[in-house]
């Protein structure tokens, strides 16, 4: 008991004489704002009606995975052969062209839509207007949930061509992110009215509570980074066994199936995409739902996991969760692409789909077949014209 005062008397002068001196570790009220992070891996800081958004314009250039690596302290030999490239935001901190003005199809979704260490040519988004031959724009931001992106399409997603709106949902963490979103609603809604906040109910509830509510915080940020991250070690905990020699991968996520979802983080989840959907509807676009798969169900059975490896990770089995967020999704009007079976294809041909270490998500053969899969349905509906070169989504 004696040790655990100490420390947290250490943390609490530690945090008092930091206050004193009016450093903050963070800029713009975000997690991690350093010229040497990639944008990709940086909060959104542009506060409107509520949500995050990237200010803009603005590039960064160099290996971008290498240097996240470096920056948390994993060796970064792993990417040893990453091409320097330069990522490009919009006005708005979005990638897309500046001078785009008009599109066929608007995406939205987070991080698996920003793909921020992917050339703009390699992006899912990019490749699927090539192969339908539409002009496609990328609403797509690191740390973001449904809510947010309901805001993005209200805001930045209509134009005068658009006739289909694309809702990227990625199951390792959107429900959490939701979670997250609705609970910073409401305790700002309380704030407001005057309301008594309720109380967070477990460690990570503290975390974000502290974090948002000071988000300068010298131990707000310290623990902000610690839930992220956890240990280096965690990186290396599992193997890809395909055709060839084993590749370390980090394996992160544990998707919940339904049985293990409240009946309230249900509704939320419906609600979240009723209202996506609505104004999609109104804005006379067609919505469409884009499942992507985490990194865990699609190398699924052909994984070796280290010692270390979380057991939560070591016996997770595929779930339901694509059946509910299907259900959900048709109930408020959606058509429903799945593209975990093709990713799942593509790897056991042992052909990795996914960044390899400290990262969670799509590498440039993932990004193609998303395309390609996404490309396949569009074209499969009829409501959208195939092209007069047939493109070839075989390969």
């Amino acid at each position: 008991m004696i040790i655990v005062v100490s420390f947290l008397s250490t943390l609490i002068l530690v945090e008092v004489f930091v206050y004193i001196l009016g450093y903050s570790p963070v800029k713009e009220n975000i997690n991690i704002d350093d010229d040497a992070v990639p944008i990709y891996y940086r909060g959104p800081t542009l506060v409107e009606e509520g949500f995050k958004r990237r200010p803009g314009p603005d590039m960064w250039q160099g290996k971008v995975l290498s240097a996240w690596l470096k920056y948390i302290g994993v060796d970064a030999e792993v990417y040893k052969d990453e091409a320097e490239v330069v990522i490009e935001y919009d006005e708005y901190g979005f990638r897309n062209p500046d001078n785009l003005r008009d599109w066929d199809i608007v995406v939205v979704g987070d991080s698996f839509v920003e793909l921020g260490y992917l050339p703009h040519h390699e992006l899912f988004t990019t490749q699927l207007g090539r192969i339908l031959g539409k002009r496609v724009k990328n609403l797509g931001v690191s740390y973001t949930g449904p809510l947010t992106y309901t805001h993005y399409l209200k805001e930045y997603g209509r134009a005068e061509s658009t006739e289909h709106a694309i809702l990227c949902f990625f199951e390792g963490n959107d429900i959490d992110e939701l979670i997250k979103e609705e609970y910073r609603i409401r305790q700002a809604r309380e704030r407001k009215e005057g309301a008594i906040q309720a109380l967070p109910t477990s460690v990570k509830d503290f975390i974000l509570h502290v974090h948002y509510r000071y988000p300068k915080s010298w131990l707000a940020y310290k623990l902000s980074l610690l839930w992220m991250h956890r240990f280096p070690k965690d990186f290396f905990n599992s193997s890809f066994i395909g055709h060839g020699p084993e590749i370390p991968v980090t394996i992160s996520y544990a998707p919940l199936g339904s049985g293990q979802l409240t009946q309230a983080h249900k509704n939320l989840l419906g609600k979240a995409l009723y209202g996506w959907s609505q104004i999609a509807h109104e804005y006379g676009m067609k919505p469409w739902l884009v499942y992507l798969p985490s990194k865990h169900r699609v190398l699924h059975g052909q994984l070796r996991y280290s010692e270390s490896a979380d057991r939560k990770l070591t016996q997770w089995q595929p779930t339901d969760l694509p059946s509910l967020v299907k259900s959900l999704a048709e109930a408020s009007g959606f058509d429903f692409i799945d593209v975990s079976p093709a990713l799942i294809s593509e790897t056991q041909k042992g052909n990795l789909t996914y960044n390899t270490i400290a990262d969670t998500h799509l590498n440039r053969k993932g990004s193609d077949v998303v395309a390609r899969e996404i490309a396949r349905a569009f074209i499969a509906s009829g409501l959208i014209t195939q092209p007069s070169t047939k493109p070839n989504l075989s390969d």
